[in-house]
């Protein structure tokens, strides 16, 4: 900068402002913020792999788990608990379909110890009415048709393996006396 009097110039002024210290600082101060801005950056990364794992990924495996268990007959197994998001829906439309399961499947087994129940009965009654159709209700003896059934199975069995049989004939006179 000239300096003058009354336009008479006495010189000139000059002005040197070193900078360096000043750069120097500002140079620390961005390596500063930006481990500042890397520690942030990392912080953010964990609480978020961290609340993914407790609010995503741990109530899915344990619905994963629960169904597996589901599968093999346990309607025991312990779900998340409630919430308002989509898990918490997820986990009520499970408990649905889970308890609707079991309660089919209890009126299945039922249904199923039922028809035991008459299938048993009437395999009894048809052994009953068997035995009724080829024994005699008095003596506990086989009727004629059966003894008439037993008699042709005997033939075939001797014409087939050229057996011999033999045949005992009783004729009681008054037998409804005896």
């Amino acid at each position: 900068q000239e300096i003058a009097y009354f336009n008479h110039p006495l010189g000139s002024l000059e002005v040197i402002y070193d900078l360096t210290n000043d750069i120097l600082k500002l140079n620390e101060l961005e390596r500063i913020f930006q481990i500042g801005l890397i520690f942030i950056l990392i912080a953010q990364l964990l609480f978020s792999t961290v609340a993914f794992e407790w609010l995503v990924r741990r109530p899915v495996s344990m619905l994963a788990t629960a169904s597996k268990r589901l599968a093999q007959g346990d309607y025991t197994v312990a779900l998340p608990g409630k919430r308002n998001d989509e898990i918490g829906r997820l986990v009520q439309n499970f408990i649905v379909m889970r308890d609707s399961i079991n309660s089919s499947q209890s009126a299945l087994k039922d249904e199923i110890e039922r028809h035991k129940d008459t299938s048993t009965a009437l395999f009894e009654e048809k052994e009953r009415v068997s035995y009724h159709a080829t024994h005699d209700s008095l003596t506990k003896l086989i009727n004629r048709r059966e003894f008439e059934n037993r008699l042709a199975v005997a033939v075939e069995t001797a014409k087939l393996e050229r057996a011999t049989h033999a045949l005992l004939y009783m004729d009681l006179d008054q037998f409804k006396v005896v």
